[in-house]
């Protein structure tokens, strides 16, 4: 990154290699040394980011006892005063930055300490600029404060905790419509430390506090939080935690820094998370064995860009000689060789990590709780001496970034309708550091949004549609969209205040898909000319229309959801057949639906199709004609009827394919009359041959379904389950 103007000298840089088998380096992390402020408020007890203006890039604030809170406005470090409310007020020792009233900037909560003794929260004033406004939250001080969303309602809630004997208990603070808060207490071992974060990776955040965490009941705030003890061996309860992958497994592990009383010592861990964070052992693995408990910082965060996590703390300014701020450096990777480099020896207090610049590299902001005014800055030159744009594997957050798949311009409607949602689909960056994902249709309240892998966990609000962490998929109602533009608003906000928007137009036309259809991707220039997204990220190449990401159900909708009887033919071209699938997954498929209509929650297999965003239960639909790999992807794959209103394929013996290699499926649905009871009757007939080859005469099968609930009417999809593949010039008839 690179500032503006800058201030100060060169800080103290010092590598040193510590405990057994550790290494040292060849070349230090390049930080420089900066002063913000040399006047920053009185006792600076709070300090936290976010960004305040809306500009896109993190801010710098800091707030006193003497109840002075200003922000340093990026890159100018610039002071603007939050509030100065003098004698009566005491601002100690945390703040975060969030939009609690959703109105599209950052506001701030923070305590008051040592005058009132309560908790409250600035209103920013946003680009109409004037003053910020104090709300009340309750009458509970807090030594520690975290912001997330706790039952997905798309607002954010609070969790805070005292410190010392009255830091037994967490208070959680459920915001309600209107702004009004529920509030309960949690009892817990007295202490100090705070981080929530969905530990389990069920989308819900979990408490975490020294040596044990509480696990979310399912967003249910109000409900019992299990305790679960990870590390009954640390016994220190004042403790700063914080959780990451350190060892790179996948797995959220435990980072654990002693933070008071002065002339005590104690060490600094992590603790490897099991496969199951509930019931495992949590290994500790020891960063420094032997520390003054003054370390009342922690953060986590890839410092020197080896993509490997590392872990910043600092002595506070009370503590004994040397009073080191410092990178714990993860020097292979697994969290088993650390070297440490000391960047300053006069002290800090609450450091904050983040990407001010957005340039990819990381720098430490912190301050002194006293005996200085000094607002401090590490500016990392990592990014100035390697390629921009590098992207890295990071555990903290960079300042979030969208993006959306497929233009932030689309229509829909223009079609006819094809199913009851509109599919916004995209990606937001560095998934484990977001602590909430939404969007707002025309002003409406927001709309949270999952954005985290499935883990077949059917309770657990995921969605198997959702092939990768960041991935999202906006379900949004077509009854919700007025005709015309319609302005759709997505926000990512990540555990350091620091939120990013994209703003998408989704135009609602009125028009309709007659048969037959045609579609020659050679003259597509927008496949949404001729069809929609349902799932994944798709392009225009060479052939026709290919899937860019492989995975779950890949989906390309075409047609309207009155469709009854057509017949589709078009030529796949087979890329890759993934060695393996996933959870809920079955075998790999390739094929066309018929008679589609779009995802559900419920349908005729109620247990199956639970709650999750985006919804993803794929009946009722008509049929689907498949190529299976159930036999691996190696082996050739089966001819199959997939019926639409139950599970359990019905196969037609085997069809050599090579990858690399075309072939045209031909697949069509006929109405007949109804049987006695009332079922409805469909003949569906089913073709696949090399590209190139004459079509052969006979089906390859035909079934005739009789079903009330499998769907007699409905949109075609194309369909690639696990398979990287190509679907050439399309054609649908009528029957």
């Amino acid at each position: 990154m690179r500032f503006v103007k800058t201030l100060g000298g060169p800080g103290l840089v010092a590598i040193l290699a510590f405990a057994s088998g550790l290494l040292s380096r060849t070349s230090d992390i390049p930080l420089r040394h900066v002063v913000v402020s040399e006047n920053g408020p009185a006792d600076m007890h709070v300090k936290a980011v976010g960004d305040l203006n809306g500009d896109g890039y993190a801010d710098l604030i800091v707030a006193g006892t003497g109840g002075r809170a200003v922000w340093y406005e990026y890159p100018t470090w610039q002071e603007h005063v939050i509030t100065d409310l003098g004698a009566e007020a005491g601002w100690s020792c945390d703040a975060e930055v969030g939009d609690l009233d959703r109105d599209g900037d950052n506001d701030v909560v923070i305590s008051d300490w040592y005058r009132q003794k309560r908790l409250v929260w600035f209103e920013n004033p946003g680009a109409a600029g004037g003053s910020w406004t104090m709300h009340v939250i309750g009458g509970i001080r807090a030594h520690d404060i975290e912001l997330r969303d706790l039952d997905r309602d798309g607002d954010l809630d609070i969790v805070t905790r005292h410190q010392g004997k009255a830091g037994n208990a967490i208070e959680i603070w459920v915001q309600q419509p209107g702004g009004s808060w529920t509030h309960r207490t949690l009892a817990c071992p007295a202490g100090e430390g705070l981080h929530v974060i969905d530990l389990e990776r069920d989308g819900y955040p979990d408490i975490l506090i020294g040596d044990r965490w509480y696990r979310n009941p399912r967003g249910q705030p109000e409900e019992d939080w299990q305790e679960q003890v990870f590390a009954p061996e640390w016994r220190h309860a004042e403790t700063f935690p914080w959780a990451a992958d350190i060892n790179r497994d996948g797995r959220l592990d435990i980072v654990l820094s002693p933070t008071e009383p002065s002339g005590d010592t104690h060490r600094i861990s992590w603790f490897e998370a099991p496969r199951d964070a509930v019931g495992g052992r949590w290994r500790e693995h020891v960063i420094d064995g032997e520390v003054e408990t003054v370390h009342h910082s922690l953060a986590v965060a890839d410092m020197d860009g080896d993509g490997a996590p590392d872990v910043v703390t600092a002595a506070m300014h009370q503590g004994k000689d040397p009073r080191e701020v410092k990178v714990y450096r993860n020097l292979d990777g697994r969290g088993e060789k650390w070297a440490k480099q000391v960047l300053a020896t006069t002290g800090s207090h609450c450091l904050r990590v983040v990407d001010l610049g957005k340039d990819g590299d990381f720098d430490i902001f912190g301050a002194n709780w006293s005996e200085s005014r000094k607002v401090e800055l590490w500016e990392n030159l990592t990014a100035d001496s390697k390629s921009r744009g590098k992207r890295r594997q990071v555990t903290t957050a960079a300042g979030p970034t969208i993006e959306v798949w497929h233009g932030e311009r689309q229509r829909v409607g223009h079609l006819g309708i094809a199913q009851h949602d509109f599919n916004l689909l995209g990606h937001v960056s560095e998934p484990e550091a977001i602590r909430s994902l939404g969007y707002s249709l025309n002003g409406a309240p927001e709309i949270p949004l999952g954005f985290l892998a499935f883990t077949d966990d059917l309770q657990g609000g995921r969605s198997p549609r959702l092939v990768a962490d960041g991935d999202f998929n906006a379900d949004i109602p077509l009854d919700s969209l007025r005709p015309g533009p319609n302005r759709v608003v997505l926000r990512a906000t990540d555990r350091l205040g620091q939120s990013a928007r994209r703003i998408v137009t989704l135009e609602r036309q009125l028009g309709s898909c007659p048969l037959p259809v045609r579609i020659d991707w050679s003259k597509v220039r927008n496949p949404q000319e001729v069809g929609q997204y349902v799932d994944g990220q798709w392009a225009l190449g060479d052939g026709g229309l290919r899937t860019l990401q492989v995975g779950y159900d890949r989906i390309f909708l075409i047609g309207e959801k009155d469709w009854q009887d057509y017949e589709v033919t078009v030529p796949v071209t087979i890329h890759r057949v993934t060695e393996t699938t996933g959870p809920r997954s079955g075998s790999n498929g390739l094929g066309i639906v018929l008679r589609f209509t779009g995802h559900v929650e419920g349908g005729p297999r109620w247990s199956r199709f639970p709650h999750a965003q985006p919804k993803w239960g794929y009946q009722p639909f008509g049929a689907i004609g498949f190529l299976r790999w159930l036999r691996g992807a190696h082996r050739p794959p089966t001819k199959q009827f997939y019926p639409g209103d139950r599970d359990g394929g019905v196969n037609y013996g085997e069809f050599a394919t090579r990858e690399g290699s075309a072939y045209v499926i031909k697949f069509g649905c006929e109405t007949l009359a109804d049987d006695a009871g009332g079922e409805g009757v469909t003949r569906y007939s089913f073709k696949v041959w090399p590209a190139g080859d004459r079509e052969p005469a006979a089906w390859d099968w035909q079934v005739t379904q009789r079903s009330k609930e499998a769907l007699r009417r409905g949109a075609a999809a194309l369909l690639a389950h696990h398979v990287d593949a190509t679907f050439g010039n399309v054609s649908v008839v009528k029957k």
